[in-house]
């Protein structure tokens, strides 16, 4: 991300840590979609055997 001539790398540096910020989700119905959405993409990861006897 660069700013033009007069802006230090330090300083671009800063700027794209502080804009990659995000943060965590307050709200129980937002932690419970998180929480879906990491179930659903390990059931997808790791599927499961069927077995048969």
């Amino acid at each position: 991300m660069k700013n033009g001539p007069n802006v230090p790398p330090e300083l671009d540096l800063i700027t794209d840590v502080v804009l990659a910020y995000r943060p965590k989700p307050k709200t129980k119905a937002a932690k419970r979609r998180i929480r879906r959405k990491k179930r659903e993409e390990k059931k997808k990861e790791l599927p499961t055997e069927l077995v048969t006897a």
